[in-house]
């Protein structure tokens, strides 16, 4: 009789689990079709093609230049500041 009663046990728990993950599925599939998600896998989708990737290093690079570019006349107008006058 022990061994009935602990298979229904058993069974009910993992009627349990499966009703858990059942409504997990839901919940994910509900997330998969809203608006913000399609919007944001198409994004992904977007900045993978070698263009994207592409122009974003080229934005990355000018970034970069334009950074250094004011840190070198930065360091030269400390330069000039910190001459002795005549």
């Amino acid at each position: 009789m022990g061994l009935i009663s602990q298979s229904i046990n058993q069974k009910e728990h993992k009627e349990q689990q499966l009703l858990q993950w059942d409504k997990l599925g839901e919940a994910y599939q509900a997330w998969e079709k809203e608006p913000h998600t399609v919007e944001m896998r198409n994004f992904v989708e977007v900045f993978k093609l070698p263009q994207m990737q592409a122009r974003l290093t080229n934005i990355q690079q000018a970034q970069q230049h334009k950074q250094q570019a004011a840190l070198e006349q930065q360091i030269q107008q400390q330069g000039r500041q910190n001459q002795p006058q005549r």
